[in-house]
C-alpha cells in the first residue's frame, strides 16, 4: 500500500538513524532518503 510522506517521515523518524547509517554504502537510498526531507 502506497504511504503518504507524513507516514514515510513518521518511519523515517522512528528507524531513521538505523536506514541512514545502513545507506551510507548506497548513493541512490541516501538521495532517497535526502530527498524526502527536502
Amino acid at each position: 500500500m502506497p504511504m503518504t510522506s507524513q507516514e514515510m517521515i513518521k518511519l523515517l523518524l522512528r528507524n531513521g538513524f538505523t536506514v541512514t547509517s545502513h545507506s551510507k554504502e548506497n548513493k541512490n537510498e541516501k538521495t532517497f532518503l535526502s530527498g524526502t526531507f527536502s
